[in-house]
């Protein structure tokens, strides 16, 4: 299944692509529902735009989207993410900050922990330079039908829109491709980086926003001594780079002592 994030989806600066909302009645005729509401002649209710907007848009055939497979997720607690942590680090310099965790297998927490906290900024790592891209579409584009079903994948959006976005001809390894009217998938690959960790631009806190205070982030400052940060369900740790962290010991595993 595939649909537009809310949080993280670019749109191109053109009329056409800026006026795609309106082709969603959710968005297009919020005046009359808040003119409604305040008339007291219908109750007032909200809900995600993400469903009716993406159904909106698999509607255009005038367009090209590329769903493209770029978030970190609380959503199961096997995680690594749970384990040893998000780590959130700054550059050496502040201009730039590298979302990561570690990776799947037995030590892939004592790999992390040996990693400098700027491990991204070293020669010969994808992310040393820019224009480099972290994701690669590998083999051939497969067409797949856009055909009504009657799964139910998002649970926060309306049945009459999952029906258009719940397809389970599309994995997690494949990059969703809509093309003038017609959907494509085809497998891509992912940069290796150090000690099998795993990088994305983008944490989507699903589980752990709804117990998260503002006061537990407030140890993560850009112009503090930390340059990293690792984020777990109860809060923010930050990790000074004075030596003792990280040099290998294999006795403490993980950030959090996991």
């Amino acid at each position: 299944w595939w649909y537009l994030r809310g949080q993280f989806t670019f749109h191109r600066n053109v009329p056409s692509v800026n006026q795609l909302w309106r082709h969603c009645d959710y968005l297009s005729n919020m005046d009359e529902r808040f003119l409604r509401a305040l008339r007291h002649s219908d109750s007032f209710h909200i809900e995600s735009a993400e469903g009716c907007y993406s159904a909106a848009v698999l509607q255009q055939t005038n367009l090209r989207v590329k769903y493209a497979v770029k978030a970190f997720t609380d959503v199961r607690e096997r995680d690594t993410s749970y384990t040893h942590g998000l780590h959130v680090a700054f550059g050496e310099d502040r201009d730039r900050t590298v979302l990561y965790k570690a990776g799947v297998g037995a030590q892939s927490g004592a790999e992390l922990s040996r990693l400098p906290s700027t491990w991204f900024e070293m020669r010969n790592v994808a992310y040393a330079s820019y224009s480099r891209p972290l994701q690669a579409e590998v083999g051939s584009r497969e067409s797949i039908a856009l055909t009504a079903s009657d799964g139910k994948c998002m649970y926060w959006a309306r049945e009459e829109y999952q029906r258009y976005l719940c397809n389970d001809q599309v994995e997690s390894t494949d990059t969703v491709f809509w093309i003038n009217g017609q959907l494509f998938k085809q497998k891509y690959e992912t940069m290796q980086f150090p000690a099998r960790i795993e990088s994305a631009p983008f944490f989507h806190f699903q589980e752990w926003k709804r117990y998260y205070r503002r006061s537990q982030t407030i140890p993560m400052q850009r112009d503090g001594a930390a340059k990293l940060f690792v984020v777990g369900k109860d809060g923010v740790i930050p990790v000074y780079d004075d030596g003792n962290y990280r040099r290998g010991r294999n006795d403490v595993p993980s950030p959090l002592g996991l």
